[in-house]
C-alpha cells in the first residue's frame, strides 16, 4: 500500500507550475466537444504560470477537422520550433494562421 496515496492526485493539475514546458492550447470555433470557451478558460488558468502559454483559435474548424488541416499543423509546428529552438531556428508569427521559419545557411 502506498503511504502517501491521495485519491485525487492523478487528476490534480498545477496551473501555476513556472517550470513546465511551453503550452499551446488550440481551439476550433465550431468545436462542440471542446468548445473555444472551454479551451480559452483553460488558457486563462494556465496563464497564472510564468511559463510560456499561448492560445490559437481557428475559425470554421470543428474538433476533428482541426487534425486534418495543414494550416493547423503548420501553425503548431512553427510554434513548437520557435519554443524549442530559440535563437538556433528563429520563427516568428506572421500574425496570420502560420509562422515564418528563417533557416540560416
Amino acid at each position: 500500500m502506498l503511504a502517501n496515496f491521495t485519491r485525487h492526485a492523478a487528476t490534480t493539475v498545477n496551473v501555476r507550475n513556472d517550470t513546465r514546458a511551453p503550452l499551446l492550447l488550440v481551439a476550433g470555433s465550431k468545436d462542440h466537444f471542446a468548445p473555444p470557451s472551454l479551451v480559452k478558460a483553460n488558457f486563462d488558468l494556465y496563464q497564472e504560470s510564468k511559463a510560456e502559454t499561448d492560445y490559437k483559435e481557428f475559425s470554421d474548424q470543428a474538433h476533428l477537422t482541426l487534425l486534418r488541416e495543414t494550416k493547423t499543423a503548420d501553425y503548431v509546428l512553427g510554434w513548437a520550433l520557435c519554443q524549442s529552438n530559440g535563437p538556433k531556428l528563429p520563427a516568428v508569427s506572421n500574425h496570420t494562421d502560420s509562422w515564418s521559419v528563417q533557416l540560416s545557411a
